[in-house]
């Protein structure tokens, strides 16, 4: 992870997809204009990415791009989600999946979510469906990667919780659509 002018920057990849992802405190909620310039900032000196989502929290405002519809979502740690909105957005089988962790469910659906655009989004997220691939646990960081599906569209989403580098208070989920 880089920090550039106060602001954390990483490429990561998924299915051979480059996704560069930024992170600040300067961004928050309420920092709207600063986080947009940033945002314009990046999309003009990277030529080859031209999707971008955006994200904030009380804390911390982020964006990611990348040469393929790209979905991403931060939510505090701690925030909490009650059982009746759980719900509405998680099967059974996601919580399972998801070892009862209701805000990382939430999160890459949020991404999956903001990946798919136009009339191949859903009207909410609790009509996309995870399906686990695999759990891996580095460096006390958990990330659930999942395939999702919605109207025929697939793709990959995952959401890391614990130390993941930006803060161990902050979930992040990306998604990408398959090809």
């Amino acid at each position: 992870m880089a920090l550039i002018g106060g602001q954390a920057s990483k490429r990561i990849r998924l299915r051979s997809t480059s996704v560069e992802y930024f992170i600040s405190s300067n961004w928050r909620a309420g920092k709207r204009l600063e986080l947009k310039q940033a945002v314009e900032k990046a999309l003009l000196s990277r030529s080859k990415f031209n999707f971008c989502s955006v994200s904030h929290t009380r804390h911390l405002g982020g964006f990611a791009l990348s040469s393929r519809s790209v979905g991403f979502d931060l939510e505090p740690a701690g925030r909490s989600i009650s059982q009746y909105a759980t719900a509405r957005f998680a099967t059974a089988e996601e919580l399972l999946d998801f070892q009862n962790n209701a805000l990382a469910v939430w999160v890459s659906k949020e991404a999956a979510f903001k990946a798919l655009r136009g009339a191949s989004q859903p009207k909410t997220v609790s009509a996309i469906r995870l399906k686990l691939r695999s759990t891996r646990t580095p460096n006390e960081c958990t990330v659930f990667l999942f395939n999702f599906y919605i109207n025929g569209y697939t793709g990959l989403t995952f959401a890391g919780i614990g130390r993941c580098e930006v803060s161990n208070r902050t979930i992040m989920g990306f998604a990408l659509i398959n090809p």
